[in-house]
């Protein structure tokens, strides 16, 4: 197989607010977690800062923060 063409992931902007980094990711730089509060379970989405490694979230239960 090759590659006929490339084509770039839309990136979104998000800042540390660790660091301050100005930061940009796509689809594949999102990770997830699930996370207990109040006894009920909650889907985290986040990234992490590639500088100081904090975690940074930009979704929870599927919406955006």
């Amino acid at each position: 197989m090759r590659v006929i063409k490339r084509v770039e992931l839309p990136e979104t902007e998000v800042v540390c607010d660790k660091c301050k980094s100005v930061l940009g990711y796509n689809v594949n730089d999102i990770r997830n977690d699930i996370f207990d509060c109040l006894g009920e379970l909650h889907d985290s989405s986040y990234v992490i800062c590639p500088i100081c490694k904090n975690h940074i979230t930009v979704a929870i239960d599927g919406k955006m923060v």
